[in-house]
């Protein structure tokens, strides 16, 4: 915190106090939390599919796994890259100065940062990604898991934007969904060891 003091203020320091406000930090840690759970469970699978499977390089599938959705974010930045660059159309403009003369600067369209293209392209990524995975891993009917994974992480990242903006803006403070956050990703982390736990202890029945 800082206090605020104006040419108009006394020697004093002014009441005036600015604070940096949690809607940030929530948000950040919302991205954190879904970040970190779908990663871990995500690897842990893909390890274990790769593992009982004796799939070649399990651990370079299980580090893509847990880097699936950075991942995702450097292809689709490409993509939106090359899609600017072929498809973005450049045009001089010429204003005036004020001064009796005339400036010009350039400006480029950037067709794809508009929402029509990025969020398509960025699902279509995280299917492609989680497909590649689930193939390499032999898992069943790789492109709909792919398909319900997303989904499943799309639903998350917006539930959790949504719940933390009535929190902040209910006035019921970002505290609350800061510490909900530990508890709902080791709750998550909980429930899918106990079903790793159940399927490993079935399979060496049945093996």
């Amino acid at each position: 915190m800082r206090a605020l003091q104006t040419q108009f203020d006394d020697t004093r320091l002014s009441n005036a106090v600015a604070t940096p406000t949690c809607s940030s930090c929530c948000c950040c840690c919302c991205c954190l939390t879904t970040t970190l759970a779908s990663s871990t469970i995500l690897a842990r699978r893909i390890n274990k599919e790769a593992r009982e499977k004796r799939i070649k390089d399990p651990i370079g599938l299980t580090l893509l796994a847990a880097l699936f959705l950075p991942v995702i974010g450097v292809i689709t930045y490409l993509l939106i890259f090359a899609i600017n660059s072929n498809f973005g159309k450049c045009i001089q403009q010429t204003y005036d100065n004020g001064l009796g003369g005339t400036n010009s600067y350039q400006y480029c369209s950037t067709p794809g940062t508009s929402p029509y293209i990025i969020i398509p392209v960025v699902l279509l990524v995280a299917i492609f990604v989680l497909s590649y995975l689930y193939v390499r891993v032999k898992m069943g009917k790789p492109i709909l898991r792919a398909v319900i994974v997303t989904a499943i992480v799309a639903t998350a990242f917006v539930a959790e934007g949504i719940g933390g903006a009535i929190l902040i803006l209910t006035g019921v403070g970002g505290v609350v969904y800061l510490i909900a956050i530990p508890f709902l990703l080791a709750a998550v982390q909980r429930f899918y060891s106990r079903k790793i736990l159940h399927q490993t202890i079935l399979g060496a029945k049945v093996t």
